[in-house]
C-alpha cells in the first residue's frame, strides 16, 4: 500500500496546473492500492473548498471514499 500525503492529492485534484501534476497523476492513477489518513482527506476537502467551491469539495470527499483502489485510514475509538 502506498500512503499519500495531502500535497500529492492537492496537486492531483484542485491544483492540476502545478509542475508536479504529472508525477502525482502517475501515482494516483496507478493500479497500486493507495491510502491517506482521515485528517489528510479533510485537509484536501478544505483546499478544494477554498480553491473551487464547497460543492466540489463534498464531491471530492465522496469520490475518495468510494474509490476502489483508495482507502481513507482512521483511528478506532
Amino acid at each position: 500500500m502506498t500512503a499519500l500525503d495531502t500535497d500529492v492529492l492537492a496537486v492531483y485534484f484542485p491544483f492540476k496546473w502545478d509542475r508536479r501534476y504529472e508525477s502525482a497523476r502517475r501515482i494516483v492513477d496507478s493500479d497500486l492500492e493507495k491510502a491517506t489518513t482521515a485528517v489528510n482527506a479533510l485537509e484536501l476537502t478544505e483546499l478544494m473548498a477554498v480553491a473551487q467551491s464547497s460543492a466540489k469539495a463534498l464531491k471530492l470527499f465522496e469520490h475518495l471514499r468510494k474509490r476502489r483502489s483508495f482507502r481513507v485510514l482512521c483511528w478506532r475509538l
